[in-house]
């Protein structure tokens, strides 16, 4: 049987499969360091094969996507003055084809399939971390926290937050009456109370700016050009002003009260001067990409 090269790389009939897709894709991003190469090779199997379908589909906007490519190829270069060239190469090359999947991905697959493709991907994740159910310290603040099946709190954090976030999008965009409500509302309870459980500060502050701008966005959808205009302006300076207050009237520090830490983000704020120190010794090349922080290296094991 011949499957029709539509139903896999046209974005306005390949539903199914570009769902598929992006739900594997989720799965390998989350957990690849669980199940390993297995799943890293289904990432890459369910995006590469489709240039073979199609190449001309790829190849006829390629020059679109000139400034990853670039960037791309920076990284791949900095093998030659890199202080880990092995590492280096290793790691470049595995940036290198996320970004050619993710250029595939954006040629085949329509904003619809992506949602509903990372709805699935992300309730069925975040399942099997509440399966695992592992907890951790974090030595920084000293807390105890639920990582589910993820190395930290913030990965948790971070996918759950994405969980309420395409829920949103979902209903806001795509709803089909009330069975779209029905079927989004477990993966919407579900994230939210493993977002709490993680206390993932960072994704927790995040989830309201995130939930405002998607409700701008689906308010520009039903008003004409010259009232999105309107609410743009206002949206860029409600954020100038909050982020003056943040700054100059101690709301940061409140903010980051509510979540058990201090202005240092406990601590952290000495690795990232550590960071810019490190970028001051050498800031045109650096020292080859994922190169500063490996295990032997004096500065990488004296800040661990």
């Amino acid at each position: 049987m011949k499957i029709p090269k539509s139903l896999l790389v046209d974005p306005e009939k390949n539903s199914v499969y570009g769902a598929f897709a992006v739900a594997v894709s989720i799965w390998a991003f989350s957990y690849s360091f669980i199940f390993g190469q297995v799943l890293i090779l289904a990432y890459y199997a369910v995006w590469l094969p489709l240039v073979m379908v199609d190449y001309r589909r790829f190849l006829r906007h390629l020059s679109s996507a000139w400034l990853p490519l670039l960037f791309a190829a920076y990284v791949c270069f900095s093998i030659f003055w890199s202080v880990a060239p092995g590492i280096t190469a290793r790691t470049a090359f595995q940036y290198l084809s996320h970004i050619a999947c993710a250029y595939i991905a954006a040629r085949t697959v329509s904003v619809r399939a992506l949602t509903i493709g990372a709805l699935v991907g992300i309730f069925f994740i975040l399942l099997y971390s509440l399966r695992v159910g592992n907890y951790s310290d974090d030595v920084l603040d000293g807390t105890y926290n639920f990582v589910g099946a993820f190395a930290s709190k913030n990965q948790l954090g971070f996918v759950a937050s994405l969980g309420i976030y395409f829920s949103v999008v979902f209903l806001a965009f795509y709803r089909r009456g009330r069975l779209s409500l029905m079927l989004t509302a477990p993966l919407i309870l579900l994230s939210a109370y493993l977002l709490f459980v993680s206390h993932s500060a960072t994704s927790m502050a995040s989830i309201p700016a995130v939930l405002a701008l998607v409700t701008l966005l689906a308010m520009s959808k039903i008003l004409s050009r010259r009232y999105r205009r309107v609410i743009f302006l206002i949206g860029a300076g409600l954020l100038v002003v909050t982020a003056f207050v943040a700054l100059n009237l101690g709301l940061m520090d409140f903010v980051l009260g509510l979540f058990g830490k201090d202005s240092t983000l406990t601590g952290r704020t000495y690795l990232w001067e550590q960071g810019w120190n490190a970028v001051q010794k050498s800031p045109i090349l650096g020292v080859g990409y994922a190169a500063y922080w490996v295990q032997g290296f004096a500065e990488a094991e004296r800040l661990w």
